[in-house]
């Protein structure tokens, strides 16, 4: 029995060394040739999409208007520096197509002599794709004088003007704000903008502008505020775009150079 014993327990310990053994782990293989993530694919088939669209035109009262001839559409490449293709509206609809447009990011330019450029920017094509531009036409109005005063009780600024009668319809005067004489319509140079609505046959305008409204913008006590007023279209932000390096609007329905300007001091 003791031999049984022993016996027993020599094969008992060996069966444990035995399996200690199987176990344990060795060093890592190498990697495969192409990295943990594969081989990259080919590259997918590029996919042809159609852009169409309609203009949409107004003149400067905001009336509906369809000269369509004459004006074209463009299409370039994200950078607005390359013209891609180049087609015109339908001279009796407006309507418009660009055909085998690549999948891709492009600017849309719809451009018409006399009035202000519709730009549609980052426009994505993964397929057909409907856009319409809208223009407005560009004032030729002129503003004779221009004047400004700020009215403490109210803490206002007023600024007033003088406009030839026109009875034809109303329209819209659009003042930048800013903090030098370069004071314009150019994004970058303007802090806040306003505007005003001149009735028909109306002579006069009066902008009203709360002191606070300059504060907010950035201006500080006793600094001073230079205006810069353009005529504008009654749908002055058909067209409008965004100036990426600025974060701010830029307009295309608007008098080509300012009508007039004006200065306050802040109090």
């Amino acid at each position: 029995m003791k031999k049984l014993s022993i016996l027993a327990s020599t094969l008992f310990i060996g069966g444990i060394i035995a399996l200690v053994s199987c176990t344990k782990t060795g060093p890592e293989g190498p990697a495969g040739q192409n990295g943990a993530n594969g081989a990259t694919g080919a590259t997918g088939p590029i996919i042809y999409g159609t852009i169409s669209g309609n203009v949409i035109m107004t003149n400067i009262y905001g009336v509906a208007q369809t000269a369509y001839s004459g004006g074209y559409i463009l299409l370039k490449n994200a950078g607005g520096t390359t013209t891609l293709d180049s087609v015109y509206a339908n001279t009796t609809t407006g309507a418009f197509t660009i055909t085998n447009v690549p999948t891709g990011t492009y600017n849309m330019y719809c451009i018409y002599a006399g009035y202000g450029t519709n730009v549609h920017q980052n426009v994505e094509v993964n397929g057909n794709l409907q856009v319409d531009n809208k223009i407005a036409a560009i004032p030729t109005f002129s503003i004779s004088t221009s004047a400004d005063s700020i009215r403490h009780r109210t803490n206002v600024n007023y600024l007033y003007g003088t406009i030839p009668a026109d009875p034809t319809g109303a329209r819209t005067i659009l003042v930048f704000a800013g903090s030098s004489s370069a004071t314009s319509a150019a994004p970058g140079t303007y802090s806040l903008t306003d505007n005003v609505v001149v009735p028909a046959d109306s002579t006069t305008f009066t902008i009203t502008t709360p002191v606070n409204n300059f504060y907010d913008a950035g201006f500080t006590y006793g600094s001073t505020v230079y205006f810069a007023i353009y005529g504008a279209a009654n749908n002055f932000n058909y067209g409008d775009y965004t100036n990426y390096t600025y974060g701010q609007l830029y307009y295309t329905a608007i008098s080509a150079s300012p009508l007039g300007s004006a200065t306050i001091t802040l109090p």
